[in-house]
């Protein structure tokens, strides 16, 4: 793959002796890398990893990070036994490579795989990871801290308060999780949450408390445990479509879509997952005029958070700059966009890429200052230079960026 490939593209990654049968898309390059999650799920396909990678540039431009945007999956049971990801994703990295040639893909952790499972492969691979890759653990509660600044804007300017609101967090996993936990804590009344094995629903509320320590013992199964909240067992699908004030989608693609995009009863639509309505859904709620934070602005937090954290910041300081200075340039945006009547998936992509093409640029314009930011960065990925000084050297940085001016 050369400097001069047309992006963005989708490749199959298969090896019939093994069963690996994955893809890898690729959707934009800075100074020929590119950055995405690698997940491992069934029945994963190639248009969906074409829109993912797409939803990394966006995630990318709009937080103004220097990063192509890609995404990578393998077709398999995400519960698989550890030894076998890690040798599906050993094949994978190394057929990845091969096909790519002088371009570089960073895989980070994503659904059914970790930190120690892409390091594993890393190393058999004989690539190396440096002493600060991959170190973070927490971007669940980093993505769910995007999610609800972004439903507290969206509220803001809908005149609704979230606290006292009835929400429903499609999703239990740890972005869902997360964000039903600080729903709980802003006084929302979490009335349903869901996972692939169905819908917990109590009109009065859930004990959420009780239902995240049940979750690290029973994963998806907690809604075999209705009888224990009072609550109600529904299908999975159905949670999107209960009468709530505000929705969290923060499970699979496409989950609000033509076929129920008419029975969405929520004023307001904060979603942790990627991708989560069509198009067409979209623009339906826009012109019934409800509130639907795009995507790639609502779930940004695991990469804006990961990257701080990398760079020093405590999850605290974390926390609250995202629910500050970020909170603040996205109550701006849905003032500019929503109230203009404008149709905000569109009108911020043209935001995101904008932005992207800036930091493309000025991070491939070959410059004295440039190179030694990129080899000060090399240092400190390798654990060669003091985190403090770092953490220092970058507070501007993180500020600008959260605040929309680059």
């Amino acid at each position: 793959m050369s400097r001069t490939v047309k992006l963005p593209q989708v490749f199959p990654v298969t090896d019939d002796a093994c069963g690996l049968q994955g893809w890898l898309a690729v959707d934009s390059l800075i100074n020929n890398r590119c950055c995405g999650g690698l997940r491992i799920r069934q029945g994963i396909d190639a248009q969906e990893m074409a829109g993912l990678a797409e939803a990394m540039t966006l995630k990318f431009g709009f937080l103004g990070l220097p990063h192509g945007g890609a995404k990578a999956g393998i077709s398999c049971d995400d519960e698989a036994p550890k030894e076998k990801k890690v040798f599906l994703l050993q094949k994978f990295l190394k057929k990845a490579q091969a096909i790519l040639g002088e371009v570089v893909y960073e895989p980070y952790p994503d659904v059914g795989t970790d930190r120690d499972c892409i390091t594993a492969a890393l190393k058999t691979l004989g690539r190396p990871v440096p002493a600060r890759a991959l170190v973070t653990e927490r971007g669940g509660w980093y993505t769910s801290l995007t999610v609800i600044a972004c439903a507290k804007a969206g509220a803001q300017f809908a005149r609704m308060d979230l606290a006292g609101a009835t929400v429903a967090v499609e999703g239990f996993g740890s972005v869902g999780s997360a964000v039903a936990e600080n729903l709980y804590r802003l006084g929302s009344r979490v009335v349903a949450v869901s996972t692939s094995r169905g819908t917990l629903f109590a009109k009065e509320g859930l004990d959420i408390p009780a239902l995240l320590k049940l979750r690290q013992e029973l994963g998806s199964r907690i809604v075999e445990r209705s009888a224990d909240f009072r609550a109600q067992r529904l299908e999975p699908g159905a949670l999107v479509e209960l009468d709530v004030d505000a929705l969290f989608p923060c499970a699979i693609g496409s989950s609000i879509h033509k076929g129920n995009v008419s029975r969405i009863r929520a004023g307001l639509i904060s979603p942790g997952a990627n991708l989560p309505l069509t198009t067409e859904a979209e623009d339906i709620l826009f012109q019934k005029g409800v509130i639907c934070i795009p995507h790639f602005i609502a779930n940004c937090g695991g990469i804006l958070g990961g990257t701080m954290e990398f760079a020093g910041f405590r999850p605290q300081e974390i926390d609250r700059d995202i629910g500050t200075v970020f909170f603040a340039q996205v109550s701006d945006l849905i003032r500019d966009t929503f109230g203009a009547g404008k149709r905000p998936l569109a009108a911020l992509q043209e935001v995101a890429l904008e932005r992207f093409g800036r930091v493309k640029a000025s991070s491939e314009k070959k410059s004295l200052r440039g190179m030694l930011f990129l080899s000060g960065m090399s240092l400190y990925r390798n654990g060669l230079l003091p985190r403090p000084l770092v953490k220092s050297a970058s507070a501007e940085y993180f500020t600008k960026r959260m605040q929309g001016r680059f």
